[in-house]
């Protein structure tokens, strides 16, 4: 009997869980909606989300443009945009037309576009 409180226990703490992470998907999709600038093509989705960030166009010929350009991964990797909605390419797409950043070698550049984009599928 005990056993099956913990396992119920357990079910209603991971239901609660989920319901709280569907909600902060809508939050933060919803915050990238609206702080997305659309002056740019594709837009360019700032990460200070309502703090009027201002576009990286080269992306890194101002600090705050490579910090944006290290950091913008992780919003990517999140998962958070749905597989196959235009927000999704916003960002590999932004990376590919607006970046200025040089590396050293051309296949590394050439491998993080892909990772982005298998990162959003």
């Amino acid at each position: 009997m005990q056993h099956e409180l913990v396992q119920a226990s357990s079910w209603f703490t991971w239901f609660l869980y989920a319901q709280v992470a569907r909600d902060f998907r809508k939050s933060v999709l919803a915050a990238i909606r609206e702080s997305a600038r659309r002056d740019t093509t594709p837009p360019f989705v700032p990460v200070a989300l309502y703090d009027h960030e201002p576009i990286h166009d080269p992306i890194c010929q101002v600090r705050l443009g490579s910090y944006w350009n290290i950091i913008i991964g992780y919003t990517i990797a999140s998962g958070v945009f749905p597989p196959g909605s235009e927000e999704e390419s916003w960002i590999p797409h932004y990376l590919e037309q607006h970046s200025k950043c040089r590396s050293t070698s051309r296949p590394h550049k050439r491998s993080c576009a892909f990772a982005f984009r298998k990162a959003g599928t």
